[in-house]
């Protein structure tokens, strides 16, 4: 038998076990360790936003979805990785202390920085959880004129979402009006800057 721990519960955590799940017999053990049991699926927060879909179709309980795929599920932070001794000490949790593996799965995905950005948290709306979703979506659909700034980091991996916004912002929000891009040079600049006449 072999004990396959997976650490984080994004989409490479969740495809992982999900695989895993299909190819190893029931004699093996599958554990996902994720520090929230909410699964969002982020690409589809912009959808949410401008109402194409619903909550539950960007996030799903992911302990009931691992049982159903015969994965063990542990709620908690990943503290510490002993690779010589092949443990994951976990804590924050509904459970603490160490977990042995045989074989261990890396899917603990990135941490955005957003503190780092001055007045992000107090001034923007952004697409980084359902809630904030939903009050970007009422945001924009009260926003009638003026200016909308829509950007990302310099060297995101995923620019779709920036896309998605501001195509969905022209069509679903602003009927009736002209949508002017000035400057449209994407790839050479930090942001996308809309103007609204």
């Amino acid at each position: 038998m072999a004990r396959v721990v997976i650490l984080g519960g994004g989409f490479g955590g969740v495809v992982a076990a999900e695989r895993l799940a299909e190819q190893l017999s029931d004699e093996h053990q599958i554990t996902l360790v994720s520090r929230s049991r909410n699964f969002v699926f982020y690409p589809a927060l912009v959808r949410l936003a401008f109402g194409k879909c619903e909550k539950n179709d960007v996030s799903f309980d992911l302990r009931h979805a691992m049982l159903n795929r015969r994965v063990n599920f542990i709620e908690a932070e990943v503290a510490h990785i002993d690779p010589f001794e092949k443990e994951v000490t976990i804590a924050h949790g509904e459970v603490e202390g160490k977990l042995a593996y045989d074989f261990l799965v890396f899917a603990l995905g990135r941490r955005l920085a957003t503190e780092k950005i001055t007045g992000f948290f107090e001034h923007a709306h952004h697409l980084l959880n359902v809630d904030k979703a939903l009050k970007f979506g009422k945001a924009v659909s009260n926003f009638h004129e003026g200016h909308a700034v829509i950007g990302q980091c310099e060297g995101a991996r995923l620019p779709v979402p920036v896309y998605e916004t501001a195509f969905a912002l022209t069509s679903t929000t602003i009927r009736g009006m002209f949508l002017h891009i000035s400057k449209w040079q994407y790839w050479k600049r930090k942001y996308l800057r809309l103007h609204l006449n």
